[in-house]
This record gives structure tokens, C-alpha cells and sequence, in this order.
């Protein structure tokens, strides 16, 4: 959650401070980033035993075709495992580097995530993936991620003092409460 949120206890949350140091981040940028996170969450959200290996090597094969690194994936990876509490990370790391150790057109990719997740959680994710490719996201939007009732993963949770690419989680509060607050300005970006 962020700022003017209100949170579920009925308090309003408020920025106490901002960065003058901040870079201004284009829209188009910000919107990738927000888009990769969405993918991650939703993938955070459905974590669960009994399909996280072969979920882990799905999404491996996406984002690799996606063109995302594979230190990066790592991290992501990583970050799952933490917030839905996985206790197999090291297996979960080598889905990851098995990924890459095979040639691209054997990948699994979309079609695992199809089978572990069904195909509107596919689609939502796949649709994140191309909003963070910079290409139109053709059937969903931000608003139709289904929230989890027993344990909710928010995106907060993948840029708060965690570092999933360095650039993203250093300055995700800042291009946050720079483009709620309209201060946004077009141009290159650091991210």
C-alpha cells in the first residue's frame, strides 16, 4: 500500500518525507515496472506445495523468453521463496539455472503456467509480461488481480528492503509518490 491509501485499520497512509534526490521517471517506464511486479506478485500469490517446481521452471522459461537476465530471474526467484516461505530455494535456484542451460526453444514458459495456474492467472501474467515489454497489454488490467484471502502478497513486498533489480527497488517509492503526486516528468530514466 501506499500513500493515500487507506489502510484496513481505517488509518489514511501519508508520506512523512520526500526525496529532493529522486530522479523524474517517464510514464511508460514506470508502467513496466509496474508491470513486472504485478507478474511476480501474481506469481507470489499462487506459490503454493505441490506445483513450485514445475511453477519455478514455467515461469523461469517465460521471463527468460521475455528476455529477462538470469541473476535478475534470481532474485525474483529468490523473493518468491521468502514471502511464500518455500523451503526448497535451492531447488527453485536451479529451475532457474537449468533455464538457461537449455536451448530457448525447449523452455516450457507459457504453457507450465497454463497447467499449474489455469488459464486466466496465465493470461493476467503473461499480459504483465508484455505491459513490462512495452507492448499493449491486450486483456486484463491492474485492477483484476485476484487478491488472496489467507496470506495477501502486495507488490510492496517485492521492493521493500529487498532487492530484486537494484535500480527498481531503490527508487520504487520515490517513482511511486512522483507519479501519484503528477510530478512525473517525461525523459529518460535511470530504471
Amino acid at each position: 500500500m501506499i500513500p493515500p491509501s487507506v489502510h484496513p485499520n481505517g488509518i489514511r497512509l501519508e508520506f512523512t518525507s520526500f526525496s529532493e534526490e529522486a530522479n523524474p521517471i517517464a510514464y511508460e517506464e514506470l508502467l513496466k515496472a509496474v508491470n513486472l511486479l504485478a507478474a511476480c506478485s501474481e506469481i507470489a500469490q499462487n506459490w503454493q506445495e505441490g506445483c513450485r517446481h514445475e511453477l519455478a521452471l514455467s515461469f523461469s522459461g517465460f521471463a527468460r523468453k521475455h528476455g529477462l537476465e538470469p541473476n535478475f530471474i534470481m532474485q525474483i526467484m529468490q523473493r518468491i521463496c521468502q514471502i511464500a516461505n518455500d523451503p526448497e530455494v535451492e531447488d527453485r535456484l536451479n529451475a532457474v539455472r537449468s533455464t538457461f542451460d537449455r536451448p530457448l526453444e525447449t523452455l516450457i514458459g507459457f504453457s507450465g503456467l497454463l497447467e499449474c495456474l489455469g488459464e486466466a492467472t496465465a493470461k493476467r501474467i503473461a499480459d504483465r509480461f508484455a505491459g513490462h515489454s512495452g507492448q499493449t497489454i491486450k486483456g486484463t488490467d491492474l485492477a483484476t488481480i485476484q487478491h488472496n484471502i489467507d496470506g495477501v502478497v502486495n507488490y510492496g513486498q517485492f521492493a521493500y528492503a529487498y532487492q530484486i533489480h537494484k535500480e527498481l527497488s531503490a527508487n520504487f517509492s520515490k517513482i511511486c509518490s512522483l507519479w501519484i503526486f503528477g510530478l512525473v516528468v517525461s525523459g529518460t530514466s535511470n530504471l
